[in-house]
C-alpha cells in the first residue's frame, strides 16, 4: 500500500497519487524523462538512461493501467496471512517506499520476520544501483 493512514505510512498521501496518474495520463513521455531519476539514484546515470528507456518502451495505456493499480493497491491484510520466514530487504534512502514501511511489514506479517536496511542505497531499486551490497545481504540472510 502506498497510501497514508493515521495508522500506517506508505509515503504518498491521495492527492499525490492522483498526481502520479494525472501526469502518466497527460503527458506519458515527459512523466518518465522525470520518474526515473526521482526513483533511481540520480548519480548512476546509466540506471537512469536505462530505467528511462524501459518506461518509454512501454505503451501510456498500459503504464497509465499499471499504475492505478499499483499505487491504489492494498495488500495489507495478506501480511497477517504469511507465515513462512521473511527477509525484508529495504533501501535506506527510497523516496517511492520509506523505511516505515519495512518495519511495520515485519510487525505485521504472522512469521518470524527480520529488516535488513541497505543504509547507503539511493533510489527504488537497488537491484541497479546498490547490487553489490544487495548481493552480499542476500548472500548473508540466506547464509551462503
Amino acid at each position: 500500500r502506498y497510501i497514508n493512514s493515521e495508522a500506517y505510512k506508505g509515503g504518498f498521501e491521495p492527492k499525490d497519487i492522483d498526481a502520479i496518474i494525472s501526469n502518466i495520463a497527460t503527458n506519458y513521455e515527459a512523466w518518465a524523462v522525470a520518474f526515473a531519476p526521482i526513483v533511481v539514484d540520480s548519480r548512476d546515470s546509466l540506471s537512469v538512461q536505462w530505467l528511462e528507456k524501459c518506461l518509454k518502451k512501454m505503451k501510456p495505456e498500459t503504464a497509465l493501467a499499471l499504475a492505478k493499480i499499483v499505487f491504489r493497491s492494498d495488500e495489507i491484510e495478506l501480511l497477517g496471512k504469511v507465515s513462512l520466514p521473511c527477509h525484508v530487504i529495504q533501501p535506506g534512502n527510497d523516496v517511492i517506499v520509506p523505511v516505515s514501511v519495512a518495519y511495520f511489514m515485519q510487525e505485521n506479517i504472522k512469521g518470524k520476520s527480520t529488516v535488513e536496511i541497505i543504509e547507503n542505497s539511493i533510489g527504488h531499486f537497488p537491484q541497479m544501483t546498490s547490487h553489490l551490497e544487495l548481493l552480499r545481504v542476500m548472500r548473508r540472510l540466506l547464509e551462503f
